[in-house]
């Protein structure tokens, strides 16, 4: 983030379209206590957005508790795609809630089977699988897992070190570079990370050497 906003209620000309509305000063003054509490307990990395509280959407259009309205041009932080609040969705999360299975892990339920069906067979291709995650940091996991236990299959077990064959260092910005070395383990999937970052003009370095397995 940049800075962070003004939390003092600053006075606007009032807007009326046809998908917009803005009818208090910014931000309003009804939610200054909402922004503070937040500007409190959280770090001020979350300082990012506009000092507006949303309070529910519909739609493509985002409304605050105190009568304003916007157009969500993020589309929820590019989650929405289907637009805020479409019934079948808001149908579909209350009956699994009041259905009482909330979380199964990776045990087997009909929903998943359900819903695995469908991924592997939409695209009319046969023998395909599909396998849920949760975040893209745990697809990116499973993405190079899969190359490492395709690499050591064709391949055979042997350590490989990827490097780029430059650095771009300037008087203001620290050299990086980023090593990838695939470690042979036990697991063949296990792949660490190494990354140094030197200054130019100076002997400082850092290092940082993360593992994922």
């Amino acid at each position: 983030m940049g800075r962070d906003f003004s939390l003092t209620p600053k006075s606007f000309p009032r807007v009326e379209t046809a998908y917009r509305r803005i009818v208090t000063a910014l931000p309003a003054p009804g939610s200054v206590e909402t922004l503070e509490k937040l500007y409190k307990y959280e770090p001020v990395a979350m300082r990012g957005q506009p000092p507006i509280v949303w309070d529910r959407a519909d739609g493509f259009q985002v409304y605050d508790g105190f009568g304003n309205c916007w157009i969500d041009w993020s589309s929820g932080v590019l989650i929405t795609n289907a637009g805020h609040g479409r019934q079948e969705i808001v149908d579909a999360v209350v009956s699994q809630a009041q259905h009482k299975l909330l979380t199964n892990y990776c045990f087997p339920s009909e929903i998943r089977a359900r819903l695995v069906e469908k991924l592997a067979t939409m695209f009319g291709e046969p023998d395909r699988k599909a396998f849920l995650l949760t975040t893209g940091s745990e697809a990116v996991e499973c993405a190079i897992k899969l190359c490492r236990t395709h690499g050591v299959k064709v391949g055979g077990r042997s350590k490989n070190v990827r490097s780029p064959k430059r650095n771009t260092c300037t008087r203001e910005a620290p050299c990086v570079r980023r090593i990838t070395v695939l470690i042979e383990v036990d697991r063949p999937w296990a792949v660490a990370f190494w990354t140094a970052v030197g200054y130019p003009r100076d002997d400082r370095i850092v290092r940082h050497v993360g593992t994922m397995d």
